[in-house]
């Protein structure tokens, strides 16, 4: 298997504990060993899509091959930003939960199709094709 399927299947497991995120939190399910390795599992996932990009670039991928790393780190970046900013500025609204619980499942969707889509579009044989 080569590196770039491994890459888009650990994708899919991230996305499928994205998932699970949004489901145990809509029914209310709250751990606090939970969330401390998700966020673990998660914070490793960002130093490795650095590791990944470096990967793909030196292997000169396709460029549709740096479409979720370069998603996977500015969505973290993104995240972490605005938790800074909700937590110091200790505001937070009614609505605000729910927005973020419809985001997070949303990109969770979306790593889902985006991975299924590429591990789908290598196993077709293209000739010429840089996975």
């Amino acid at each position: 298997m080569g590196f770039l399927k491994t890459y888009l299947i650990i994708a899919l497991l991230i996305g499928f504990l994205g998932l699970l995120d949004g489901a145990l939190s809509i029914i209310g399910f709250s751990s606090q060993i939970y969330q401390l390795v998700l966020g673990a599992i998660l914070f490793f996932f960002f130093f490795f899509n650095i590791y990944v990009l470096t990967a793909l670039r030196r292997h000169h991928a396709t460029r549709i091959a740096y479409v979720l790393p370069v998603y996977h780190l500015v969505s973290y970046v993104l995240f972490v930003i605005m938790g800074i900013v909700i937590a110091t500025t200790e505001s937070n609204p009614t609505w605000l939960s729910p927005v973020l619980l419809g985001l997070g499942i949303a990109t969770s969707l979306f790593e889902l199709a985006f991975s299924a889509s590429l591990l789908i579009w290598m196993s077709v044989d293209f000739p010429n094709a840089k996975y």
